[in-house]
């Protein structure tokens, strides 16, 4: 069963990576998306809660019986419109003599879209782990849209240039909030000279986020505690955005990541292009270790073969 959920943050949002926090050292970073683990065990602990019964009952294989295959930015405009964004795929440039600042600032850019067949984009003859490499004609002064966030109209139907509602930065989601923490010993004592600090993310008044959750259990609507701090957010069932057959066909060359996708061999030989890789680590309070270490190719990656439920067919054609 497949539904989709709005999710409003209430305070600030945390999501750790591998970043180490030791005392004094330069702040940690939250990442966002967060990653699909996060949104899962927070679904899940919020249902347990709820129906009182304990986390690891009705697990499939020791595993949680959700997966997470999109998240979506959702966008309020002051006219009342809401519009939903996906990240930018990875093989997609603009074309612009200025640093777009905020998503308004790509208006009217030209798209460029990286092929084998285009003018504007070729590849180096050579080889790297993740296969041939694409570049950008310099002549064009093509940007790569990283970290930018593409409208889903926009993504159903490409055109040659972007309107004003087309694209989003991160400057038009969230800011970010400087925090500042002491540890604490065993007796929840301050600890002398044990100070942490990070960096937290507010969303904008007009953003939510959306994710498609795929589980056998319905979860209704209610709270759920979200990343470092367990910060609270609200969540409400929401309609239907992107997963119909025509964006899931697996016959298209190419394929869009909606969520991160783990770094195997086997994922990295059908990478088309991606941003930088990123690595999560933690502890298992369960077991009271480390977790392992994993690399994570990102949300946007573009792929020559669909991977799994995350990945949606994209067009390799620009509308005119």
């Amino acid at each position: 069963m497949t539904n989709f959920y709005e999710i409003t943050p209430l305070d600030t949002l945390f999501f750790r990576g591998s970043t180490p926090m030791e005392a004094g050292q330069y702040s940690a970073i939250s990442l966002f998306p967060p990653p699909a683990s996060v949104l899962k065990g927070a679904f899940w602990t919020a249902y347990c809660k709820k129906n009182a019964f304990s986390f690891s009952e009705n697990l499939h294989d020791g595993e949680i019986p959700i997966a997470i295959r999109g998240f979506f930015i959702k966008k309020t405009f002051d006219n009342g419109k809401e519009k939903y964004y996906v990240p930018a795929p990875a093989t997609w440039y603009y074309d612009s003599g200025d640093k777009a600042k905020k998503g308004s600032d790509c208006k009217d850019n030209k798209l460029c879209i990286a092929l084998d067949k285009s003018n504007t984009f070729s590849r180096l003859n050579m080889k790297s782990s993740a296969g041939s490499i694409v570049f950008v004609v310099p002549k064009e002064d093509a940007k790569p849209l990283a970290n930018a966030w593409i409208c889903i109209d926009f993504i159903k139907e490409p055109k040659a240039k972007f309107s004003e509602d087309s694209v989003l930065l991160t400057s038009n989601i969230y800011s970010f909030e400087a925090r500042t923490g002491v540890a604490l010993d065993m007796n929840k004592m301050a600890k002398d000279g044990q100070l942490y600090s990070s960096t937290y993310i507010r969303l904008h008044e007009d953003i939510s986020f959306v994710i498609c959750l795929e589980s056998d259990f319905d979860f209704g609507e209610g709270k759920i505690l979200l990343g470092g701090e367990q910060r609270v957010s609200a969540y409400k069932k929401a309609k239907d955005i992107l997963f119909t057959e025509k964006f899931t066909e697996n016959n298209s060359k190419q394929y869009l990541s909606l969520m991160p996708i783990e770094a195997t061999e086997e994922n990295l030989s059908v990478l088309v292009a991606s941003s930088k890789l990123f690595v999560t680590s933690g502890w298992d309070m369960a077991k009271g270790f480390h977790k392992p270490s994993v690399s994570w190719i990102p949300a946007g990656a573009v792929f020559s073969k669909k991977i799994n439920n995350s990945c949606i067919s994209l067009k390799d054609k620009r509308g005119e």
